[in-house]
Protein backbone atom coordinates (compact mmCIF):
# COMPACT_ATOMS: atom_id res chain seq x y z
CA UNK A 1 0.00 0.00 0.00
CA UNK A 2 2.83 2.40 0.90
CA UNK A 3 4.54 1.58 -2.36
CA UNK A 4 1.32 2.38 -4.28
CA UNK A 5 0.90 5.73 -2.51
CA UNK A 6 4.50 6.59 -3.24
CA UNK A 7 3.98 5.93 -6.96
CA UNK A 8 0.82 8.07 -7.00
CA UNK A 9 2.67 10.92 -5.35
CA UNK A 10 5.50 10.65 -7.84
CA UNK A 11 3.09 10.65 -10.80
CA UNK A 12 1.17 13.58 -9.34
CA UNK A 13 4.39 15.48 -8.80
CA UNK A 14 5.48 14.86 -12.38
CA UNK A 15 2.11 16.01 -13.75
CA UNK A 16 2.19 19.10 -11.53
CA UNK A 17 5.72 19.91 -12.67
CA UNK A 18 4.67 19.59 -16.32
CA UNK A 19 1.67 21.87 -15.76
CA UNK A 20 3.87 24.43 -14.02
CA UNK A 21 6.43 24.33 -16.83
CA UNK A 22 3.73 24.75 -19.47
CA UNK A 23 2.26 27.65 -17.51
CA UNK A 24 5.63 29.35 -17.21
CA UNK A 25 6.25 28.84 -20.93
CA UNK A 26 2.86 30.35 -21.76
CA UNK A 27 3.60 33.40 -19.63
CA UNK A 28 7.00 33.67 -21.31
CA UNK A 29 5.48 33.48 -24.79
CA UNK A 30 2.93 36.14 -23.89
CA UNK A 31 5.70 38.37 -22.67
CA UNK A 32 7.67 37.79 -25.85
CA UNK A 33 4.56 38.51 -27.94
CA UNK A 34 4.05 41.74 -26.08
CA UNK A 35 7.65 42.73 -26.72
CA UNK A 36 7.35 41.88 -30.41
CA UNK A 37 4.24 44.02 -30.79
CA UNK A 38 5.82 46.99 -29.05
CA UNK A 39 4.27 46.25 -25.67
CA UNK A 40 0.68 45.78 -26.89
CA UNK A 41 -1.53 43.13 -25.27
CA UNK A 42 -1.80 39.71 -26.94
CA UNK A 43 -4.26 39.63 -29.83
CA UNK A 44 -2.89 42.68 -31.58
CA UNK A 45 -1.81 42.30 -35.19
CA UNK A 46 0.03 44.10 -37.96
CA UNK A 47 -2.12 45.19 -40.90
CA UNK A 48 -0.95 46.57 -44.22
CA UNK A 49 -2.84 49.56 -45.60
CA UNK A 50 -2.57 50.88 -49.13
CA UNK A 51 -1.24 54.41 -49.60
CA UNK A 52 -2.73 56.04 -52.68
CA UNK A 53 -0.30 57.60 -55.14
CA UNK A 54 -0.85 61.20 -56.18
CA UNK A 55 -2.04 61.27 -59.80
CA UNK A 56 -0.03 63.46 -62.16
CA UNK A 57 -1.23 66.98 -62.95
CA UNK A 58 -1.85 68.47 -66.42
CA UNK A 59 -0.62 71.83 -67.74
CA UNK A 60 -1.30 73.65 -71.01
CA UNK A 61 1.41 74.84 -73.44
CA UNK A 62 1.91 78.04 -71.41
CA UNK A 63 2.23 76.32 -68.05
CA UNK A 64 -1.35 77.02 -66.93
CA UNK A 65 -2.51 74.40 -64.44
CA UNK A 66 -5.51 72.52 -65.83
CA UNK A 67 -5.94 69.53 -63.51
CA UNK A 68 -4.50 68.43 -60.18
CA UNK A 69 -5.78 66.70 -57.03
CA UNK A 70 -7.65 67.62 -53.87
CA UNK A 71 -7.74 65.83 -50.52
CA UNK A 72 -10.97 64.09 -49.47
CA UNK A 73 -11.99 62.13 -46.38
CA UNK A 74 -13.33 58.58 -46.53
CA UNK A 75 -14.80 56.41 -43.77
CA UNK A 76 -13.94 52.70 -43.99
CA UNK A 77 -15.91 49.77 -42.56
CA UNK A 78 -14.53 46.34 -41.63
CA UNK A 79 -17.68 44.20 -41.13
CA UNK A 80 -15.94 41.40 -39.21
CA UNK A 81 -15.08 43.75 -36.36
CA UNK A 82 -18.02 46.16 -36.48
CA UNK A 83 -20.50 46.05 -33.60
CA UNK A 84 -23.94 46.49 -35.17
CA UNK A 85 -25.24 47.95 -31.92
CA UNK A 86 -22.99 50.92 -32.72
CA UNK A 87 -24.78 51.50 -36.01
CA UNK A 88 -27.03 54.29 -34.65
CA UNK A 89 -24.00 56.10 -33.20
CA UNK A 90 -22.12 55.99 -36.50
CA UNK A 91 -25.24 57.04 -38.41
CA UNK A 92 -25.68 60.02 -36.08
CA UNK A 93 -22.04 61.07 -36.50
CA UNK A 94 -22.31 60.80 -40.30
CA UNK A 95 -25.73 62.42 -40.48
CA UNK A 96 -27.29 59.51 -42.39
CA UNK A 97 -30.11 57.03 -41.59
CA UNK A 98 -29.16 53.91 -39.66
CA UNK A 99 -30.43 51.85 -42.61
CA UNK A 100 -27.72 53.42 -44.78
CA UNK A 101 -25.02 52.26 -42.37
CA UNK A 102 -26.46 48.73 -42.40
CA UNK A 103 -26.60 48.77 -46.21
CA UNK A 104 -22.96 49.87 -46.43
CA UNK A 105 -22.00 47.09 -44.01
CA UNK A 106 -23.69 44.50 -46.21
CA UNK A 107 -21.93 45.87 -49.30
CA UNK A 108 -18.56 45.79 -47.52
CA UNK A 109 -19.17 42.23 -46.31
CA UNK A 110 -19.89 41.15 -49.89
CA UNK A 111 -16.44 42.44 -50.88
CA UNK A 112 -14.35 41.23 -47.96
CA UNK A 113 -15.55 41.04 -44.36
CA UNK A 114 -12.01 41.18 -42.98
CA UNK A 115 -10.63 44.14 -44.94
CA UNK A 116 -11.50 47.84 -44.58
CA UNK A 117 -13.83 48.93 -47.39
CA UNK A 118 -14.38 52.58 -48.47
CA UNK A 119 -18.02 53.06 -47.52
CA UNK A 120 -18.60 56.80 -47.04
CA UNK A 121 -16.55 58.84 -49.47
CA UNK A 122 -15.97 62.59 -49.52
CA UNK A 123 -17.44 63.34 -46.11
CA UNK A 124 -16.88 66.89 -44.90
CA UNK A 125 -13.95 67.72 -42.64
CA UNK A 126 -16.40 68.41 -39.80
CA UNK A 127 -18.03 64.99 -40.21
CA UNK A 128 -14.63 63.32 -40.48
CA UNK A 129 -13.52 65.03 -37.26
CA UNK A 130 -16.62 63.86 -35.37
CA UNK A 131 -16.08 60.25 -36.43
CA UNK A 132 -12.38 60.45 -35.62
CA UNK A 133 -13.14 61.62 -32.08
CA UNK A 134 -15.35 58.56 -31.46
CA UNK A 135 -13.19 55.88 -33.10
CA UNK A 136 -12.47 54.33 -29.69
CA UNK A 137 -16.20 53.55 -29.46
CA UNK A 138 -16.46 52.21 -33.00
CA UNK A 139 -14.58 48.95 -33.57
CA UNK A 140 -14.32 48.12 -37.26
CA UNK A 141 -14.44 51.79 -38.29
CA UNK A 142 -11.37 53.53 -39.72
CA UNK A 143 -10.63 56.30 -42.18
CA UNK A 144 -8.56 57.08 -45.22
CA UNK A 145 -7.42 60.22 -47.00
CA UNK A 146 -8.14 59.97 -50.72
CA UNK A 147 -7.26 62.19 -53.65
CA UNK A 148 -9.80 63.35 -56.23
CA UNK A 149 -9.35 65.30 -59.46
CA UNK A 150 -9.67 69.10 -59.29
CA UNK A 151 -10.17 71.28 -62.38
CA UNK A 152 -8.89 74.86 -62.57
CA UNK A 153 -9.94 75.84 -66.08
CA UNK A 154 -12.58 78.13 -67.52
CA UNK A 155 -13.02 75.63 -70.34
CA UNK A 156 -14.39 72.20 -69.48
CA UNK A 157 -12.15 70.45 -72.03
CA UNK A 158 -14.14 67.34 -71.19
CA UNK A 159 -13.41 65.22 -74.24
CA UNK A 160 -9.75 66.09 -74.58
CA UNK A 161 -8.80 65.80 -70.88
CA UNK A 162 -11.19 62.91 -70.23
CA UNK A 163 -12.29 61.72 -66.81
CA UNK A 164 -11.51 59.03 -64.26
CA UNK A 165 -13.99 56.67 -62.64
CA UNK A 166 -14.02 53.69 -60.31
CA UNK A 167 -12.73 50.63 -62.13
CA UNK A 168 -15.43 48.21 -63.30
CA UNK A 169 -15.48 44.46 -62.78
CA UNK A 170 -14.57 43.56 -66.37
CA UNK A 171 -11.70 46.06 -66.51
CA UNK A 172 -10.48 44.91 -63.10
CA UNK A 173 -10.36 41.31 -64.31
CA UNK A 174 -8.08 42.42 -67.17
CA UNK A 175 -5.84 44.71 -65.13
CA UNK A 176 -5.57 43.01 -61.75
CA UNK A 177 -2.10 41.77 -62.74
CA UNK A 178 -1.05 45.43 -63.12
CA UNK A 179 -1.78 46.08 -59.46
CA UNK A 180 -5.33 47.43 -59.72
CA UNK A 181 -7.77 46.66 -56.91
CA UNK A 182 -11.49 46.94 -56.39
CA UNK A 183 -12.34 50.57 -55.62
CA UNK A 184 -9.39 52.00 -57.59
CA UNK A 185 -10.06 54.84 -60.03
CA UNK A 186 -8.83 54.64 -63.60
CA UNK A 187 -8.79 56.92 -66.65
CA UNK A 188 -11.82 56.19 -68.80
CA UNK A 189 -11.58 58.65 -71.72
CA UNK A 190 -9.34 61.30 -73.25
CA UNK A 191 -5.84 61.97 -71.96
CA UNK A 192 -6.72 60.46 -68.58
CA UNK A 193 -7.13 57.12 -70.35
CA UNK A 194 -4.41 57.46 -73.00
CA UNK A 195 -1.76 58.33 -70.38
CA UNK A 196 -3.12 56.22 -67.52
CA UNK A 197 0.18 54.42 -66.96
CA UNK A 198 2.07 57.73 -66.85
CA UNK A 199 -0.36 59.63 -64.62
CA UNK A 200 -1.23 56.82 -62.23
CA UNK A 201 1.92 56.45 -60.12
CA UNK A 202 2.64 53.49 -57.83
CA UNK A 203 0.69 52.59 -54.71
CA UNK A 204 2.59 52.42 -51.41
CA UNK A 205 1.88 50.59 -48.16
CA UNK A 206 1.97 51.50 -44.49
CA UNK A 207 1.96 48.99 -41.64
CA UNK A 208 -0.21 49.69 -38.60
CA UNK A 209 -0.93 47.85 -35.38
CA UNK A 210 -4.57 46.98 -34.76
CA UNK A 211 -6.18 45.61 -31.61
CA UNK A 212 -8.48 42.60 -31.27
CA UNK A 213 -11.38 44.73 -32.57
CA UNK A 214 -9.55 45.64 -35.77
CA UNK A 215 -9.12 49.25 -34.64
CA UNK A 216 -5.90 50.97 -35.64
CA UNK A 217 -3.70 51.72 -32.63
CA UNK A 218 -0.52 53.21 -34.09
CA UNK A 219 2.12 52.84 -36.77
CA UNK A 220 4.14 49.67 -36.76
CA UNK A 221 7.75 50.37 -35.77
CA UNK A 222 7.18 54.09 -36.27
CA UNK A 223 6.71 53.61 -40.01
CA UNK A 224 10.27 52.46 -40.64
CA UNK A 225 9.00 49.48 -42.66
CA UNK A 226 6.47 51.42 -44.75
CA UNK A 227 6.72 51.58 -48.55
CA UNK A 228 6.11 55.16 -49.75
CA UNK A 229 3.83 55.79 -52.72
CA UNK A 230 5.39 57.08 -55.94
CA UNK A 231 3.53 60.01 -57.50
CA UNK A 232 2.48 59.90 -61.14
CA UNK A 233 4.18 62.06 -63.77
CA UNK A 234 2.75 65.41 -64.85
CA UNK A 235 1.65 66.06 -68.45
CA UNK A 236 2.66 69.24 -70.29
CA UNK A 237 0.25 69.52 -73.19
CA UNK A 238 0.17 71.36 -76.52
CA UNK A 239 -3.32 72.65 -75.62
CA UNK A 240 -3.84 76.40 -75.35
CA UNK A 241 -6.32 76.98 -72.53
CA UNK A 242 -7.43 80.42 -73.75
CA UNK A 243 -8.03 79.13 -77.28
CA UNK A 244 -9.89 76.13 -75.86
CA UNK A 245 -12.15 78.39 -73.80
CA UNK A 246 -12.84 80.61 -76.84
CA UNK A 247 -13.66 77.61 -79.04
CA UNK A 248 -16.05 76.24 -76.44
CA UNK A 249 -17.79 79.63 -76.20
CA UNK A 250 -18.73 79.31 -79.87
CA UNK A 251 -20.69 76.12 -79.17
CA UNK A 252 -23.06 77.30 -76.45
CA UNK A 253 -26.35 75.41 -76.93
CA UNK A 254 -24.98 73.90 -80.15
CA UNK A 255 -23.79 70.53 -81.38
CA UNK A 256 -20.58 69.98 -83.25
CA UNK A 257 -16.82 69.70 -83.04
CA UNK A 258 -13.78 71.86 -83.67
CA UNK A 259 -10.07 71.07 -83.72
CA UNK A 260 -7.22 73.56 -84.03
CA UNK A 261 -3.72 72.29 -84.86
CA UNK A 262 -0.31 73.94 -84.79
CA UNK A 263 0.63 73.96 -88.52
CA UNK A 264 4.34 73.66 -87.72
CA UNK A 265 4.24 70.73 -85.29
CA UNK A 266 0.78 69.19 -85.69
CA UNK A 267 0.21 69.67 -81.95
CA UNK A 268 -3.42 69.94 -80.85
CA UNK A 269 -4.11 73.51 -79.67
CA UNK A 270 -7.81 73.01 -79.08
CA UNK A 271 -10.28 70.15 -79.31
CA UNK A 272 -13.97 70.72 -78.68
CA UNK A 273 -16.92 68.35 -78.87
CA UNK A 274 -20.37 69.50 -77.82
CA UNK A 275 -22.50 68.64 -76.00
CA UNK A 276 -20.25 67.31 -73.25
CA UNK A 277 -20.20 66.64 -69.51
CA UNK A 278 -18.34 68.56 -66.85
CA UNK A 279 -15.42 66.23 -65.91
CA UNK A 280 -15.55 67.58 -62.34
CA UNK A 281 -18.78 65.59 -61.98
CA UNK A 282 -16.77 62.37 -62.16
CA UNK A 283 -14.29 63.60 -59.57
CA UNK A 284 -16.99 62.75 -57.03
CA UNK A 285 -18.83 59.51 -56.43
CA UNK A 286 -21.42 59.34 -59.20
CA UNK A 287 -24.72 57.75 -58.24
CA UNK A 288 -26.41 55.22 -60.49
CA UNK A 289 -29.24 57.67 -61.14
CA UNK A 290 -26.82 60.41 -62.22
CA UNK A 291 -24.89 58.04 -64.46
CA UNK A 292 -28.10 56.81 -66.10
CA UNK A 293 -29.24 60.40 -66.72
CA UNK A 294 -25.92 61.21 -68.44
CA UNK A 295 -26.06 58.13 -70.65
CA UNK A 296 -29.66 58.81 -71.66
CA UNK A 297 -29.21 62.57 -72.21
CA UNK A 298 -30.13 63.95 -75.67
CA UNK A 299 -27.37 64.00 -78.31
CA UNK A 300 -25.09 61.70 -76.26
CA UNK A 301 -22.73 64.08 -74.37
CA UNK A 302 -20.23 61.23 -73.85
CA UNK A 303 -19.73 60.84 -77.61
CA UNK A 304 -16.56 62.56 -78.86
CA UNK A 305 -17.59 64.10 -82.16
CA UNK A 306 -14.07 65.34 -82.83
CA UNK A 307 -12.47 61.88 -82.90
CA UNK A 308 -15.27 59.33 -83.21
CA UNK A 309 -17.66 60.86 -85.73
CA UNK A 310 -17.80 60.39 -89.50
CA UNK A 311 -18.50 63.93 -90.67
CA UNK A 312 -17.82 64.61 -94.39
CA UNK A 313 -14.74 66.83 -94.81
CA UNK A 314 -16.67 69.41 -96.85
CA UNK A 315 -14.61 72.30 -98.24
CA UNK A 316 -11.66 71.57 -95.95
CA UNK A 317 -10.23 69.33 -98.70
CA UNK A 318 -10.01 72.20 -101.24
CA UNK A 319 -6.72 73.79 -99.98
CA UNK A 320 -5.11 70.34 -100.00
CA UNK A 321 -6.44 69.69 -103.50
CA UNK A 322 -5.16 73.06 -104.71
CA UNK A 323 -1.70 72.51 -103.20
CA UNK A 324 -1.45 69.04 -104.74
CA UNK A 325 -2.50 70.31 -108.18
CA UNK A 326 0.05 73.16 -108.07
CA UNK A 327 2.92 70.97 -106.85
CA UNK A 328 2.28 68.25 -109.45
CA UNK A 329 1.85 70.69 -112.34
CA UNK A 330 -1.80 69.87 -112.99
CA UNK A 331 -2.56 73.54 -112.44
CA UNK A 332 -0.60 76.77 -112.88
CA UNK A 333 -0.83 79.57 -110.32
CA UNK A 334 -2.40 82.03 -112.75
CA UNK A 335 -4.27 79.49 -114.86
CA UNK A 336 -8.00 80.12 -115.17
CA UNK A 337 -10.78 77.55 -115.22
CA UNK A 338 -14.53 77.92 -115.44
CA UNK A 339 -16.61 78.05 -112.26
CA UNK A 340 -20.07 77.17 -113.66
CA UNK A 341 -23.16 76.65 -111.47
CA UNK A 342 -22.85 72.89 -112.04
CA UNK A 343 -20.38 70.39 -113.46
CA UNK A 344 -21.25 66.92 -114.70
CA UNK A 345 -19.10 63.83 -114.13
CA UNK A 346 -20.65 60.80 -115.77
CA UNK A 347 -24.34 60.76 -114.96
CA UNK A 348 -24.04 62.95 -111.86
CA UNK A 349 -24.08 66.75 -111.75
CA UNK A 350 -22.17 68.50 -108.95
CA UNK A 351 -23.27 72.03 -108.01
CA UNK A 352 -21.96 75.07 -106.22
CA UNK A 353 -23.46 75.74 -102.81
CA UNK A 354 -25.51 78.76 -103.90
CA UNK A 355 -25.54 77.94 -107.61
CA UNK A 356 -23.16 80.81 -108.33
CA UNK A 357 -21.40 81.29 -111.69
CA UNK A 358 -18.04 82.98 -111.14
CA UNK A 359 -16.85 82.71 -114.74
CA UNK A 360 -13.20 81.95 -115.42
CA UNK A 361 -11.15 82.29 -112.23
CA UNK A 362 -7.74 81.38 -110.78
CA UNK A 363 -7.17 78.85 -108.04
CA UNK A 364 -6.76 81.68 -105.52
CA UNK A 365 -10.20 83.03 -106.39
CA UNK A 366 -11.63 79.51 -106.38
CA UNK A 367 -10.51 79.09 -102.77
CA UNK A 368 -11.86 82.53 -101.87
CA UNK A 369 -15.37 81.81 -103.18
CA UNK A 370 -15.18 78.06 -102.39
CA UNK A 371 -16.10 77.03 -105.93
CA UNK A 372 -17.01 73.36 -105.98
CA UNK A 373 -17.16 73.01 -109.76
CA UNK A 374 -13.65 74.47 -110.21
CA UNK A 375 -12.11 71.72 -108.07
CA UNK A 376 -14.18 68.94 -109.64
CA UNK A 377 -12.45 69.85 -112.92
CA UNK A 378 -9.05 69.63 -111.23
CA UNK A 379 -9.87 66.18 -109.88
Amino acid sequence: MDEYRTRVRIYAGVVLAIVLLLGLRLVQLQGMSGATDDGLPPGSAVRGQAVEASRGAMYDRNGTLLVDNRLTYTILLTPRYFDRSKGPLLADLLGVPDSTVQQKLDEARARNAFRPTPSFREVSFETFSRVQEHLYELPGVSYDLELRRRYHTEAQSAHVLGYIHEIGKSTLAQKRSEGYRSGDRIGRTGLESAYESVLRGERGQELVLVNVHGTEVKQYRDGTMDEPAVSGHDLHLTLDHELQAFAESLFVDKRGAAVALDPDTGGVLSLVSKPDVDPALFAKSVSTATWDSIRSAPHDPLFNRATQSGYPPGSTWKPLMALTALETGLLEENERLDCPPSYRIGRRAFKNHDGQDEGRITVTKALEVSCNTFFYQVM
